[in-house]
């Protein structure tokens, strides 16, 4: 009964800390994506003050879901 608990009190704790470590990695992507569009839009400020209408470079950017256990099986086939 009691090495249950131990186990349970131990999942516990591991999924607190992965989630937590998910939070902050997301923050740290949202301030990483809000200085990327900042520069961005410094850049087209300062081309626009040039006199500069258009640049032959485009900002895209796309958000993905990778699945982990498909990302390390098709590794794992390769």
């Amino acid at each position: 009964m009691k090495n249950s608990f131990l186990n349970g009190k131990f999942l516990l704790y591991n999924y607190s800390q992965a989630r937590n470590q998910r939070c902050n990695e997301m923050r740290l992507d949202r301030q990483l994506l809000q200085r990327i569009l900042d520069t961005w839009k410094k850049i087209k400020d300062i081309r626009r003050t040039n006199g500069y209408i258009t640049t032959p470079v485009r900002l895209l950017i796309k958000q993905f879901v990778l699945f982990f256990d498909l990302f390390f099986l098709i590794f794992a086939l390769i």
